[in-house]
């Protein structure tokens, strides 16, 4: 069978020496099928991005991690009995927007992939990488939304977030800067630019999926995971040790013959 020479070339373990640097690959486990396949998608995800330097495939790979619930339209949502039932018999104007406006509220918080998104890179990202954002986007005052660290990251975010969508829908590609240069582009009649590389951003983003994951896998420890490992990991040795008695019996079986 011919193998592609791409297709072997993906490891997670070197992926994320930060995770595998202290945890052995075989302990590394969740007891969850469904959490598992997550982390390879994800892996999978950041890998494949940098074939085509594809700033989608980075957030994907964050969607994929972050996003705790399956997408859900609004149109869906708002139609659903769960909610349906809180709006029937509301017929007084003032207080039926007030109820809207905290269902659009709520809609946001539990299936807002942006907001999710924005979320991730401010509470995952190292503080020395989003000093590196902030400072290889050039924003106009108009265009940022506070002063604080946080908020200067979610800006340059939710920038990236739109160059994204903006390649998926214009049907062209955008290249990101090489990390030299200055790529000029404009949001609402503003010029904004940035020298950030693409191979940058891919591993201020990698680096924050390790811290991310790490959290993810120590909490499932903490909450008797290593307990569960540890039988798995025994129960592996058993069977290793019971496979290899038995080529030895058939060894000296067929010797003595």
């Amino acid at each position: 069978m011919d193998i592609h020479p791409d297709s072997v070339q993906h490891n997670f373990v070197s992926q994320f020496p930060e995770i595998f640097g202290k945890y052995e690959p075989l302990r590394f486990q969740f007891g969850d099928v469904d959490k598992m396949e997550t982390f390879y998608d994800t892996s999978s995800y950041l890998f494949g991005s940098q074939g085509n330097k594809d700033v989608g495939m980075i957030f994907s790979a964050v969607e994929r991690s972050y996003i705790k619930r399956p997408y859900q339209r609004f149109e869906d949502y708002i139609r659903g009995k769960k909610v349906l039932t809180k709006l029937l018999g509301i017929w007084w104007p003032p207080k039926l927007r007030k109820r809207l406006d905290e269902l659009v509220e709520q809609y946001r918080e539990e299936y807002g992939q942006k907001r999710n998104i924005l979320k991730f890179y401010t509470e995952y990202l190292q503080p020395e990488d989003k000093k590196l954002l902030i400072s290889k986007m050039f924003l106009p005052p108009q265009l940022s939304k506070g002063t604080d660290e946080d908020s200067l990251v979610r800006t340059r975010i939710d920038l990236l977030l739109e160059f994204r969508h903006g390649q998926a829908h214009s049907a062209k590609y955008t290249a990101f800067s090489d990390g030299t240069q200055r790529k000029r582009h404009e949001k609402a009649g503003n010029t904004w630019f940035m020298t950030l590389s693409f191979e940058e951003f891919y591993e201020m983003t990698r680096k924050a999926l390790a811290r991310f994951w790490a959290g993810e896998y120590e909490r499932y420890l903490a909450s008797g995971g290593k307990e569960k490992i540890d039988a798995l990991i025994q129960s592996l040795e058993e069977q290793k040790k019971a496979i290899a008695k038995s080529v030895q019996d058939q060894e000296v079986k067929e010797a003595t013959k």
